[in-house]
């Protein structure tokens, strides 16, 4: 059974003919196509009034019916997977939480997949469940030597390699298919998706400026089926991500995530990670509070230790 949100314009039934074109001709062929465009891009679209009340009602299709009971309450218990500094895992509220969508940027350096590794390891020492991890390789990070090191003298750690599955996406194609079909992967639950880096790919295979739409419709949609897993299944979703510097009109220089507007409105959590002279810094959603901690052969680890 086919997804409403996720159904070509042409088996909908509700868009006017001559609207459909003008949607295709700028690259807008799903419902959910439709639904992530901005209000300012239908001015593209002829027939304004209508155009708006389409997009509106493309935007209801993804309103899930719940029961309220079936919900309340759910996110109150949700568990916390360690990242090895307890500052950091303050920072973090308790640790990087299941059913949300974690994003870990920062500049090359700065521990984002030393972070990924970490959490793969504390999640199977400290877990009771034997839950599967996914690790969606897409820039070839993947060091599972590295992961055997943070295990340090647990005995266990062949068995626990066992529960990480690797896939090495080279496209961006790649990359949504083996979130889509997770089901697919392994029959047992999966407990943590990690995606280092999420939008590599992306910007490898839409680049110039002509193809920035298209990208970013796709980078959506991306986001979108990862926010859907992870309230879903209960998943841990944690992905990584760099910077570039924007420069303003007015000549003002800033750093922000790779993607955007599109990653930062897509995720639930922003973990800006840095290296400053001495150890790791990291700081959550912009907020000027930054914490340090270190990263040694065992791992992340406070800063004091």
């Amino acid at each position: 059974m086919k997804r409403l949100s996720n159904l070509p314009l042409d088996e909908v039934n509700w868009i006017p003919n001559k609207i459909m074109k003008e949607l295709k001709a700028i690259g807008i062929v799903t419902l959910l196509d439709l639904a992530l465009m901005s209000p300012e891009s239908l001015s593209q679209i002829g027939q304004k009034e209508e155009s708006l009340k389409i997009w509106q009602r493309a935007g209801e299709s993804f309103s899930y019916i719940k029961k309220v009971e079936d919900v309340l309450g759910k996110g109150q218990h949700r568990k916390k997977i360690s990242t090895g500094s307890s500052a950091l895992d303050r920072l973090l509220g308790g640790g990087i939480s299941k059913g949300k969508i974690a994003e870990v940027y920062g500049e090359n350096g700065s521990g984002k997949t030393q972070l990924c590794f970490q959490l793969c390891v504390n999640y199977l020492i400290d877990s009771p469940e034997k839950n599967k991890i996914i690790y969606v390789d897409t820039v070839g990070t993947f060091r599972p030597e590295r992961i055997v090191e943070m295990f340090g003298e647990n005995r266990k750690k062949e068995d626990l390699l066992k529960q990480i599955l690797s896939i090495r996406a080279r496209t961006w194609t790649e990359q949504v298919e083996a979130v889509l079909k997770i089901d697919n992967i392994t029959p047992d639950k999966v407990g943590i998706l990690i995606i280092d880096t999420l939008t590599d790919n992306f910007i490898y295979e839409f680049q110039t400026s002509k193809y920035i739409r298209e990208r970013q419709i796709a980078l959506a949609r991306h986001l979108h089926d990862l926010a859907d897993i992870a309230i879903e299944k209960e998943i841990a979703v944690v992905v990584t991500n760099t910077i570039r510097v924007r420069m303003s009109k007015d000549g003002n220089i800033s750093e922000i995530e790779t993607g955007g507007n599109t990653v930062s409105q897509g995720v639930h959590t922003r973990l800006r990670l840095a290296r400053p002279d001495n150890g790791w810094s990291a700081q959550l959603n912009n907020n000027k509070r930054s914490i340090r901690f270190k990263i040694g052969k065992r791992g992340l680890m406070d800063w004091e230790d």
